[in-house]
């Protein structure tokens, strides 16, 4: 019996093989259920992940492989990846079936589970995620209804099913969901306005506004419900990014003004992630913010949004020696070694050098261990910092006791502090 289980296995490997990268969907699936050896499953899996199902027959083969573990995550990818428009109707009619068979359970229940019954919940709810974005990416209207119920797994799964889902309502131009899920995320819930484009940030951004209105008024009070709201609205704002569009950027900029800190703190990253390489009026005024979060997210800014030129250095070598935030002036030379690896020449940065070696004696032991990296990035002489490094990383070891600063206040060391 094992004899003739390897001969099939063989025989399927040498037909894709014979194949190559154009194997059959069922082809593929069928290697994975039948093969034995790592290396054969990994690359057939790999080969099935890629795959483009073209067929009601291609799609019919995935759904099987959607509930088998060892085939499960490469059927998700495949199936997630469906563009063919003529599949709408196949796809709807697994995600009904689907949908019935899937259970509402909390994490913190669903924890509890013993590990196989885990793993299967799990399974059934990413395949019914892929099939979500399989029929966002085909534009098929008529799933709308069942996508909506998807939402309401927001607290389940770890929020895979209601987070492709509310995306899915978006990208189909459900106008109508917009205001359930906005009114979802101020909840907490697990739902993302991402699909809905530029409609689904000015929504979040007019809520945000309306509260800072009525802030203004009611300010807020221990316990206040609003603060929760307030918050989880504003985490959308990084996941919303729509680029090109200035009307956005000068609302997320006015954002980072807004009373409460963590507005400021999502606003800021939000920007960051829509800004351009012209945007450095905008850039500028984020590293002179007096906020250290919109600070930081403006000197991060300089890479992720390409807005570097040499016109920043006197800007960061202000920061580096002045700012009274300790992550500011670590995020500032560490930014300078992060330019190089993305691409700006080191003789531009050059004139930043003995700035740097003055970080080096930096009151912040964080600071100061960027600073020896940024050296060996700035100068090429990698040997000299080494042992200095080495040094300052063993203090940091030891723990915050031994630290010259409370490193406990920092939000995220490489993001930005609270004051």
């Amino acid at each position: 019996m094992l004899t003739s289980l390897l001969a099939a296995v063989l025989s399927i490997s040498c037909s894709i093989s014979a194949a190559g990268e154009t194997a059959s969907i069922k082809a593929l699936v069928d290697q994975l259920k039948l093969s034995t050896e790592p290396g054969t499953a990994f690359e057939a899996g790999r080969m099935l992940a890629e795959q483009k199902p073209g067929t009601e027959e291609d799609l019919v083969a995935l759904f099987g492989a959607l509930d088998e573990p060892k085939s499960a995550q490469y059927a998700q990818m495949a199936v997630a990846g469906t563009a063919a428009k003529t599949l709408g109707k196949t796809l709807h009619a697994e995600l009904k079936l689907r949908i019935k068979r899937l259970r509402h359970i909390p994490d913190e229940e669903l924890q509890k589970l013993p590990q196989a019954e885990q793993d299967a919940a799990m399974r059934e709810a990413m395949g019914a995620a892929a099939i979500a974005q399989a029929l966002a990416n085909v534009g098929y209207k008529p799933a709308i209804k069942e996508l909506r119920l998807l939402v309401a797994y927001d607290r389940e799964f770890q929020g895979y099913l209601s987070m492709t889902a509310s995306e899915a309502l978006g990208q189909l131009g459900d106008k109508a969901s917009l205001e359930a899920l906005l009114k979802k995320a101020g909840e907490g819930g697990q739902v993302t306005l991402s699909g809905f484009g530029r409609r689904g940030i000015r929504k979040v951004i007019d809520e945000l506004n309306r509260y800072w209105e009525e802030l203004k008024t009611k300010p807020l009070v221990m316990g206040d419900p609003r603060k929760k709201k307030i918050r989880s609205l504003a985490e959308q704002l990084p996941g919303l990014a729509v680029q090109n569009d200035p009307e956005i950027k000068k609302a997320l900029l006015k954002l980072c003004d807004f009373p409460l800190w963590d507005v400021r703190r999502w606003a800021s990253d939000g920007l960051m992630l829509v800004l351009n390489p012209s945007d450095k009026a905008i850039t500028r005024e984020m590293m002179r913010h007096e906020e250290s979060i919109v600070r930081s997210h403006g000197i991060l800014s300089l890479r992720v949004a390409k807005t570097w030129d040499k016109s920043f250095l006197p800007i960061l070598i202000e920061i580096m020696q002045h700012d009274p935030d300790p992550v500011v002036r670590r995020n500032a030379v560490e930014e300078l070694g992060s330019l190089i690896g993305a691409g700006v020449r080191r003789k531009e940065l050059e004139p930043t050098v003995p700035y740097v070696e003055k970080a080096l004696r930096d009151n912040s032991i964080t600071t100061r261990m960027v600073a020896f990296r940024a050296m060996r990035m700035l100068t090429g002489r990698y040997q000299r910092y080494e042992g200095m490094l080495a040094s300052e990383e063993s203090i940091m070891q030891q723990g915050p006791e031994y630290l010259p600063e409370n490193l406990t206040r920092t939000f995220n060391a490489t993001m930005g502090s609270k004051k």
